[in-house]
């Protein structure tokens, strides 16, 4: 069962993994990724190379609970109001096959309490609708103290709301692991959990509710006591008044690896002590506090470190001097900072195994170095919202680890390289093999669209909106040779709005079957929309089967609306306005498109009637045909299921209106 566990684990970190990479709106979403990528290796290395510390014991069938743990844990469960019934299998002479509780396979005794919630909420109303029913809360009685061989206690993600954490949990003297995060609880974290000396676990991070944070702490000198602590998590807890000797205190922690303080409301200065014992610390997350600029320089002397999170923590104009030079860096996050170094200085240093480097929302100008092509192991570059001007370099060809790239919202302002640099060092010998997300928006980028694009084939994500490309949008990209034999196969989201493109839409667009956005509004497109994307021969499921959002408005495209945008099931919102379509609106549309909320085909040239079918669009949340030559009779019909509309724009037609009034 070890082994399964393992596994089990391994395949949750694959989930969350695609799962990120799904979402909507993927280049804001990779800090979610990062996060999870920081603490869910540690946790796999908790799990699986320390058998038996933490783990709870599924080979306990062999042996009957002893009964003075049944009686503790009738008596705790006594005390719980839980009302999904989670706790309908404590019954029955075998504490041990209860749903959450582990036991010893030698002699019964009660090694694991995990009550953790499977389905935590948030705090907005849908969220605690939907999964609130499976919370625990009322009252912790002090009978889990009778659980004298207690290793593992998990009480995370439910409400015992406007409760203290007990004072007793610090009697559990055997205790590995502990975990009451995000669980409702309030007031001072009690001191006597320092006594807990064999704990190596802890997890108390709060939840800001308006503001406020719900745990404070006034000083942190139990922490001495857990000599043995490895992973501490405080996220969320007041530590405004334990002042700036917190550090010293954990200084005393020699076996710790994973330290988060995130959004403590620490401030200030700090007295780093003269010798640092955190030589294992390998994960360190300060984030959402406020330092003084310099007050952050003694992290340069933890050479362990792998993980460091200082975002938004106000650094001010500079980081730390010596970071690059940190051996085993590997995630680094420093957004939010208001940093106002140079490209050029901070790219260029050792950097030796750096792989995500999150310089978002800061003052970092200049351009970026030839030298980024020498981080070989990097895999994510944030720089979005800085002052970057100058180019793309040539360079970046080197990185043949890079999945995502976003430069977005600065002032680069020359064109894409036509050529990239050492593609052949890369195993596929192509650019970026595993590339997903490519994000250059809100920018001065002039020029044509490169070749290179088309031939990333893990390429999920393609945004380079509100530039001042031009050209055409390579029709080349469609005879691009790769193994799938389709040009971008794995493209979902791809937005080139706001541009100065023009020409026509290419036929390889209607190939890219797993697209779910499509955005070519603002430009100077023409011709008509393709209807040769209806009869792709190489298509198993139509064109764009998956599109959710497309977009194609104010441009200069022409033509009938072609029958094959009656076909898109999935479709969501659909904006051909301000164009010069004509024609009429196919009689088919509405029919599968049952999910479609924004319709907008205002501002063009249509003619004919309105057709009734339309009326079966019940989740349509805005309707507008204005400014066309539509003429015939609207009655009820064409609004029969139409429930939910917001706005209905009808104007600028030629319409004879028979609707009841009430």
């Amino acid at each position: 069962m070890y082994l399964l566990l393992c596994f089990y684990f391994q395949q949750l970190f694959l989930l969350i993994f695609l799962f990120t990479l799904n979402r909507n709106s993927l280049a804001n979403k990779f800090a979610t990724l990062m996060e999870t990528i920081t603490w869910l290796p540690l946790m796999f290395l908790i799990l699986c190379s320390v058998r038996g510390e933490f783990l709870p014991n599924t080979d306990a069938h062999l042996m009957n609970c002893m009964e003075s743990d049944q009686e503790a844990l009738i008596d705790f469960k006594n005390g719980l109001h839980d009302p999904a019934n989670r706790l309908s299998s404590w019954k029955g002479s075998n504490c041990c096959h209860w749903r959450g509780i582990s036991c010893e396979n030698t002699t019964g005794a009660v090694i694991a309490v995990d009550l953790r919630n499977p389905r935590p909420t948030g705090y907005d109303d849908e969220s605690l609708a939907r999964y609130g029913f499976w919370n625990l809360s009322g009252e912790i009685k002090p009978s889990l103290t009778k659980l004298k061989s207690l290793r593992h206690l998990d009480l995370s993600f439910n409400t015992f709301n406007d409760n203290p954490i007990p004072d007793f949990f610090g009697s559990l003297k055997n205790l590995q692991y502990l975990n009451l995060s995000h669980a409702g609880f309030s007031g001072a974290i009690p001191v006597n959990l320092g006594n807990l000396s064999s704990l190596q676990y802890l997890d108390v991070s709060s939840d800001e509710i308006w503001g406020e944070s719900s745990l404070f702490v006034d000083n942190l000198e139990w922490l001495t006591g857990l000599v043995s602590l490895k992973h501490l998590v405080i996220n969320e807890v007041n530590l405004s008044m334990v002042g700036s000797d917190w550090i010293r205190q954990l200084n005393k922690l020699p076996s710790l690896t994973e330290l988060h303080l995130q959004n403590c409301r620490l401030s200030g200065s700090i007295s780093p002590p003269t010798l640092l014992n955190l030589t294992s610390l390998v994960v360190l997350d300060l984030s959402y506090n406020q330092f003084d600029p310099k007050a952050l320089d003694w992290l340069v002397n933890i050479s362990s470190l792998v993980t460091l999170d200082i975002s938004n923590s106000g650094l001010g104009e500079r980081i730390p001097l010596g970071l690059s030079e940190l051996p085993n860096l590997e995630f680094l996050y420093l957004g939010y900072n208001g940093l106002s170094e140079s490209c050029h200085q901070l790219l260029g240093g050792r950097w030796e195994k750096i792989q995500v480097l999150d310089l978002k929302e800061n003052n970092l100008d200049g351009k970026l170095p030839a030298s980024i092509g020498n981080l070989t192991f990097l895999s994510h570059l944030v720089l979005y919202s800085n002052s970057v001007d100058g180019g793309i370099p040539s360079s970046i060809g080197k990185l043949c680890n890079l999945i995502s790239l976003d430069v977005s919202d600065n002032y680069i302002n020359e064109t894409l390289p036509k050529f990239l640099e050492g593609t052949e060092i890369c195993l596929s010998r192509r650019p970026f093999p595993i590339l997903q997300s490519f994000v250059l928006s809100d920018n001065y980028l002039v020029g044509n669209l490169p070749e290179w694009l088309g031939h990333l084939e893990n390429l999920v994500e393609l945004d380079l909106s509100s530039n001042y490309l031009n050209g055409q949008i390579p029709a080349s990209f469609g005879s691009l040779q790769n193994f799938s034999g389709r040009p971008l196969p794995s493209l979902q989201s791809l937005d080139l709005s706001d541009n100065h493109l023009v020409g026509n839409l290419p036929e390889w667009l209607g190939q890219l079957e797993n697209l779910v956005e499509l955005h070519l509004s603002y430009n100077s497109l023409n011709g008509s929309i393709p209807a040769s994307f209806g009869s792709l021969q190489n298509l198993s499921r139509g064109p764009l089967p998956n599109l959710q959002l497309l977009y194609l408005s104010d441009n200069q495209l022409v033509g009938k609306l072609p029958e094959w945008l009656a076909q898109l099931e999935n479709l969501l919102e659909l904006d051909l306005s301000n164009n010069s379509l004509y024609g009429p609106i196919p009689t088919s549309f509405g029919i599968l498109q049952q999910n479609l909320t924004v319709l907008r085909l205002g501002e063009n040239e249509l003619n004919g009637t309105l057709p009734e079918s339309l009326g079966q669009l019940s989740e349509l949340l805005i309707f507008d045909v204005s400014s066309n030559q539509l003429t015939g009779i609207v009655t009820e019909a064409h609004f029969l299921k139409l429930k939910k509309l917001l706005d209905l724009d009808l104007s600028s037609n030629s319409f004879t209106l028979d609707v009841k009034s009430d």
